[in-house]
């Protein structure tokens, strides 16, 4: 409902206006009226009505007089002029004011209700204009404090200060004395559960505000969309409304058809140590048991004692991998995924530290910890199962990136070996000018990995220890047989940067251009 006073020196009309308004079956609930302007700024200032129709011409103070106070102590009230007077000083007086609409007496209903409702509007216009603002910086200061809460690196040492927090909201839930975090994870192929659950806790922020009054708050996380964050602040027992909240959710899913797992801090006792509360039911989501990613978990400050198991295929893998056998590196990863299921007491932790493991030995095996010039995509796998958040996604970057291995060493073996010869005729004819791995693989069509193992395997030595060494020793023919200017032979032998070509060669001769010429024209 919206206040509204009415402020005229004649009764009869100040009685009339108000029994029309309540005729009117608008939102609108009258506070008091005034017989003049004096007595009219008391009373608005005392009430604080959203709406105020007053009169020009009144005692004591007239309307001009009483619209300029209104404007500058309370900008935020609607003004309607009810007058009997079209004086052009009025009117430029009410348009200076803002005033929302000008009635002129003998007035109807209509006229009262369209200025009525234009009050109306102005109000509510303000209200959303206000509520969206409240709104976008809620949002973004719940997502500086999912920030905060869930990413290390630079700011790892960055303090919690509520300070920094405007919302009421956030300053209440920080100002608890009970804390804990919980983590909420929907398995894939159901991840578009997470997004339902999310729109009854954060989609909008008058959501979040209504979580937040309850000492509860979830997040979105910063990096994942398949999880969300949960932070309770209360006067105790924070870990036990964290649990409550996760269950639902988890339940939830599953009443949708959805798998979710969830994972609990224990209770801390201060803001600060949201982080490690954070932290510590992450850690308690990693060490879920690998075959049974659902349900929810605790954490109870003991450590768990790890599963001693072991898979008997780990040499075959890494063996079929090398050969370039794909569909037998592809059935052992299943086989490794199956056996990792079986074991008893296995977590996920524990499998994606074995599956890093096994990722470094394929790295190894291939050679690509030598070659400079490694594959992007190769790269990127690697680091993906190394920081696979949950079962499905380490089963499939793990699978992936057998595949990917498998047939990269299938296409060097088979294609590149072939092709040594023409490889090293091409860079034989051509290094005098700038030459690079990747202009001779897309040359021969191959891939930079395939033929930079390739060619070490073949030549025994890198792509580019041979590059240099065949630029070395034709610098040393021109430097022993000419009297051409050493910049000018760092050119003709592909170096287009004189100073890198002698500090190449002094590396590499241990003696620079000029005391190998000097040397050379001593011995002859």
């Amino acid at each position: 409902m919206y206040r509204y006073v009415v402020i005229d020196d004649e009764a009869l009309i100040r009685r009339a206006i108000v029994k029309k308004i309540a005729s009117l079956d608008l939102p609108l609930a009258w506070v008091g009226e005034a017989e003049d302007g004096e007595e009219g700024l008391e009373l608005t200032l005392r009430e604080n009505p959203d709406i105020v129709l007053t009169d020009m011409r009144m005692p004591a103070m007239d309307g001009v007089s009483l619209l300029r106070a209104l404007s500058e102590r309370r900008p935020e009230t609607g003004l309607i002029v009810i007058s009997g007077f079209s004086d052009f000083e009025y009117t430029r007086e009410a348009i200076a004011t803002n005033v929302i609409d000008y009635i002129l007496k003998p007035f109807d209903n209509n006229e009262l209700s369209a200025a009525l409702r234009k009050a109306i509007a102005f109000h509510r216009e303000k209200e959303n204009r206000r509520r969206a603002d409240r709104d976008h910086e809620l949002a973004a200061e719940l997502e500086r404090l999912s920030v905060w809460l869930c990413r290390g690196g630079a700011d790892e040492r960055a303090p919690l200060l509520p300070g920094q927090y405007r919302s009421d909201s956030i300053k209440a839930l920080l100002a608890a004395h009970s804390f804990a975090a919980g983590l909420l994870y929907v398995a894939e192929g159901t991840a578009d559960l997470l997004p339902a659950e999310r729109g009854a806790a954060w989609a909008n922020a008058r959501s979040a505000e209504r979580l937040l009054a309850a000492g509860v708050v979830r997040l979105p996380h910063p990096e994942r969309t398949d999880m969300a964050v949960l932070i309770v602040g209360c006067e105790t027992g924070a870990a036990k409304t964290a649990c409550a909240a996760l269950r639902q959710a988890v339940d939830e899913v599953a009443r949708l058809g959805g798998q979710a797992v969830a994972a609990v801090s224990r209770t801390h006792g201060k803001p600060e140590e949201l982080r490690a509360a954070y932290r510590e039911a992450a850690g308690v989501l990693a060490h879920q048991p690998f075959r049974q990613w659902t349900g929810l978990l605790q954490a109870s400050g003991t450590v768990a004692k790890k599963a001693d198991w072991s898979w008997s295929g780990r040499d075959d893998l890494l063996y079929e991998i090398e050969a370039g056998h794909v569909k037998q590196a592809v059935h052992l990863t299943c086989e490794l995924f199956d056996h990792i299921r079986s074991a008893e007491g296995a977590t996920f932790a524990q499998a994606r530290q074995y599956c890093g493991q096994l990722a470094h030995d394929m790295e190894q095996r291939l050679g690509l910890e030598e070659t400079e010039e490694s594959e992007d995509d190769m790269r990127g796998l690697l680091e993906a199962v190394r920081h696979a958040a949950n079962p499905a996604e380490l089963e499939r970057q793990f699978a992936t990136m057998v595949r990917t291995a498998a047939e990269h060493a299938l296409a060097a073996t088979s294609t590149a070996a072939g092709q040594i010869g023409q490889i090293k005729q091409y860079i034989d004819l051509r290094y005098t000018r700038p030459i690079r791995l990747e202009e001779v693989a897309e040359r021969f069509f191959l891939h930079p990995v395939y033929l930079s193992m390739v060619f070490k395997e073949s030549m025994g030595e890198t792509f580019q220890d041979y590059l240099k060494r065949l630029r070395i020793e034709r610098g040393k023919q021109l430097l022993s047989s000419t009297k051409y200017r050493i910049d000018r032979i760092a050119g003709m032998i592909g170096y287009e940067n004189a100073k890198y070509f002698y500090k190449v060669f002094k590396k590499e001769t241990g003696i620079t251009p000029a005391e190998y010429r000097k040397k050379q024209a001593t011995t002859e």
